[in-house]
């Protein structure tokens, strides 16, 4: 069959020892299922890949939830050192995301209110987390493990999607030990899903802080407001202003 995943797992829960795995052919062209028990009493599975977009869109949307957190750093970094909208993609370049949340916390001590500064390292605490599980997302790969389990006194399959990152090259851990060790490093779907939650809350969370925090008399607010943009990207539930487009302003 063709592989869409980097790496496949089998996991064996099932207590017989009277099943048959079959990988399929790449060309499933005039393929036929065999039956699922035989006339010699032998279960037949076959081992066909998922073949919904699940993974794909879960995928697009955790990276669509993390641009709008980017985007709401961005706009708070400018703030804090007061520079133009043109200028911030050099700016953010230049200093990564971990440099970017460095310069925003030290600004933060000098500029901003005590009160403040507890709720923004708060905030800045809570994307350092994301950041790290963002990386090993973007730079994992996706893994398929099958388990073979028991449906009544029948054998059964089951499947899950991994978004993997595995620093030591091996594809997908053995023992139990590391197992537990490579947690960190799986991302199944409901848990890439959940992530995305949390990203939509640091989203809206900054959205506030800046709205609380620092409100419109800014650099950044008064050029929004200058161009006839709007800063819609700041919090969901409380809409402000975004930047009109660079080719727009007159």
């Amino acid at each position: 069959m063709a592989n869409e995943f980097h790496a496949m797992n089998v996991v064996n829960r099932y207590e017989g020892n009277d099943v048959e795995l079959i990988i399929p052919p790449d060309d499933l062209t005039g393929y036929v299922t065999p039956e699922f028990q035989g006339p010699d009493g032998r279960y037949k599975i076959v081992l066909f890949q998922p073949t919904g977009d699940e993974r794909h869109v879960a995928l697009g949307k955790f990276m669509d939830a993390w641009s709008k957190v980017e985007m709401n750093i961005r706009l708070i970094l400018s703030v804090l050192i007061d520079t133009d909208n043109e200028t911030m993609p050099t700016v953010m370049n230049a200093l990564g995301t971990r440099g970017q949340l460095d310069v925003m916390l030290s600004l933060a001590h000098v500029k901003l209110t005590a009160q403040a500064n507890i709720e923004i390292e708060a905030l800045l605490e809570r994307i350092k987390v994301n950041n790290t599980k963002r990386n090993y997302i973007v730079h994992g790969y996706w893994a398929l493990e099958f388990k073979l389990v028991s449906q009544g006194n029948k054998p059964g399959l089951v499947h899950r999607q991994y978004r993997v990152y595995d620093p030591s090259g091996i594809p997908l851990p053995k023992g139990a030990a590391e197992q537990a060790e490579s947690a960190k490093y799986r991302f199944s779907i409901p848990r890439i899903n959940s992530l995305t939650t949390e990203l939509m809350r640091i989203w809206t969370d900054l959205g506030a802080f800046m709205n609380k925090h620092i409100g419109a008399n800014t650099t950044a607010f008064r050029e929004a407001d200058r161009s006839g943009g709007r800063l819609w990207f700041l919090d969901p539930g409380h809409p402000v202003a975004s930047f009109a487009p660079p080719d727009a302003r007159k």
